[in-house]
C-alpha cells in the first residue's frame, strides 16, 4: 500500500507541476525554410567560400558584408552566388545600380541580365541553376563594411516575383535561426521578422528595426545604441544583460518574455508595453515612458530590483507590478496607475506622486521622501503614506 501511495502522490505532483508551468515559455512554431529545422535561412560570405555550390532559394537570403572586390581572384567581383527558383517566369529586378553592378547568367555562362536598374526584369526557369555576380560599381561608392542583401521576394503591389539586391537596407526581410554577433552599424531592418534568432555579444549602432517582429529570440550580453524599435513586438523572447542607449521604443511591446539585467537609458518609450513579462534587475534611466503599460509575472525572487531614475511615467499603467526593493528616485509619477503593485522596501526619494493611483498597493517598508505627494488615491492600500 505504501508503494501505491507514493506512486499516486508522484503522479499528482507531476500533474500539478505540468498544469502550473508557464505557457508563455512554449516556443512559437516559425515559418521554416526547406523544412530544415535549426538551419539558418541566411547565407553569408563565409558559407559561400566554404561551399561554392551554396544555392539561394525561395525563403532564403544572402547577407554579404563587403570585404573587398577580388572574390575568387576576379578583379571587381564582390560575390558570386548560385540561384535556383521555384517558379518559372519573369522576375522583376530591384537593384541599386548606384553602388554595384549585377550579372545573372545560366550554367552555360549565357548572360540573362547585366547592369540592372529598377523596373528591369529577367526570365528564369525552374530546373536551371543560375549565378548572380555582384561587382563594385565604377562610381566606387561602396564602402568596406557595407552589407549587401540578395533575396527572392514577392512584389505585393503587382503580385510578381522579383530579385532584390540592396545595400545596408533589408525591408520586410525574414531571418530564421540566425546568429548576430560583432559590430553592426547603420543597417535598416524595417518591418522584418526575426524568428528563433540569437543576438550574442553583438554591438548594434544606428540601426532601424521599426515595425519588426522578434519571436522566440534570445539577446544576451549585447549593446544597442541610437537604434529605433518603434512599433516592434518582442514575443516569447529572452533578454539578458542588454544595454539600450538612446534607443526609441515608442509603441513597442514585450509579450510573454523574460527581461533580466537589462538597461534602457535615455529612451523615447511612449506607449511602451510589458505584457506578462518576467522582469528582474532591469533599469529605465532618463526615459520618456508616458502612457506606458507595464504588467509582470510575480517571480520566485525576493525582490525585482527595478531601477527607475529620472524617468517620466505620466499616465502610465504599472498595475500588479513587483517593485520591491527597487530604486524609484527622481521620477515623474503624475497620473500613474500603480493599482495592486508591491513597493516593499522601495526607495522613492525625489519622485513626484501627483494624482497617482496607489489603490491596493503595498507600501510597507517604503523608504525616502517624495518631492511631491498630492492628490494620491490609496483605497485599500497597505501602509498608506499621508498626503
Amino acid at each position: 500500500m505504501r508503494k501505491i501511495y507514493l506512486f499516486v502522490t508522484a503522479v499528482i505532483i507531476c500533474m500539478v507541476v505540468s498544469s502550473c508551468s508557464d505557457e508563455t515559455l512554449n516556443p512559437i512554431e516559425p515559418r521554416m525554410v526547406d523544412s530544415e529545422v535549426g538551419k539558418s535561412n541566411v547565407i553569408r560570405l563565409s558559407d559561400i567560400k566554404n561551399n561554392p555550390e551554396t544555392e539561394l532559394k525561395d525563403g532564403m537570403m544572402a547577407e554579404i558584408k563587403y570585404e573587398g572586390d577580388d572574390f575568387n581572384g576576379e578583379n571587381g567581383l564582390i560575390v558570386n552566388l548560385k540561384l535556383r527558383v521555384a517558379m518559372s517566369g519573369v522576375y522583376g529586378l530591384n537593384i541599386d545600380n548606384e553602388l554595384m553592378d549585377v550579372k545573372i547568367s545560366n550554367e552555360n555562362e549565357e548572360v540573362n541580365f547585366s547592369n540592372g536598374s529598377l523596373g528591369k526584369s529577367v526570365n528564369l526557369m525552374v530546373g536551371e541553376v543560375y549565378s548572380i555576380s555582384v561587382y563594385k560599381n565604377m562610381k566606387g561608392k561602396l564602402k568596406m563594411g557595407d552589407v549587401i542583401y540578395i533575396r527572392l521576394k514577392k512584389n505585393f503591389e503587382t503580385g510578381n516575383e522579383m530579385i532584390d539586391v540592396s545595400v545596408n537596407s533589408c525591408n520586410e526581410c525574414l531571418f530564421v535561426n540566425t546568429v548576430f554577433s560583432g559590430t553592426v552599424t547603420n543597417q535598416v531592418y524595417t518591418n522584418s521578422e526575426f524568428a528563433i534568432c540569437d543576438f550574442n555579444q553583438a554591438n548594434f549602432g544606428g540601426c532601424d528595426f521599426t515595425g519588426s517582429l522578434f519571436k522566440n529570440t534570445t539577446m544576451s550580453n549585447s549593446i544597442f545604441t541610437s537604434s529605433k524599435f518603434d512599433n516592434v513586438d518582442f514575443n516569447v523572447c529572452n533578454l539578458n544583460n542588454i544595454s539600450f542607449f538612446e534607443c526609441d521604443f515608442n509603441y513597442a511591446g514585450f509579450n510573454s518574455s523574460s527581461v533580466y539585467a537589462t538597461q534602457f537609458q535615455i529612451g523615447q518609450m511612449e506607449n511602451f508595453m510589458f505584457n506578462n513579462v518576467n522582469v528582474f534587475s532591469t533599469g529605465f534611466i532618463q526615459c520618456n515612458m508616458k502612457n506606458a503599460k507595464l504588467t509582470s509575472v510575480f517571480m520566485n525572487f525576493n525582490t525585482n530590483n527595478m531601477n527607475f531614475n529620472y524617468t517620466d511615467l505620466t499616465n502610465a499603467q504599472v498595475a500588479k507590478f513587483n517593485l520591491s526593493y527597487s530604486n524609484l528616485m527622481n521620477n515623474n509619477f503624475t497620473g500613474t496607475d500603480f493599482t495592486g503593485s508591491e513597493f516593499n522596501g522601495a526607495l522613492i526619494t525625489g519622485s513626484t506622486f501627483y494624482n497617482t493611483n496607489l489603490n491596493y498597493a503595498n507600501l510597507c517598508g517604503v523608504k525616502g521622501t517624495p518631492a511631491v505627494f498630492k492628490g494620491v488615491s490609496q483605497i485599500g492600500t497597505k501602509c498608506p503614506i499621508g498626503n
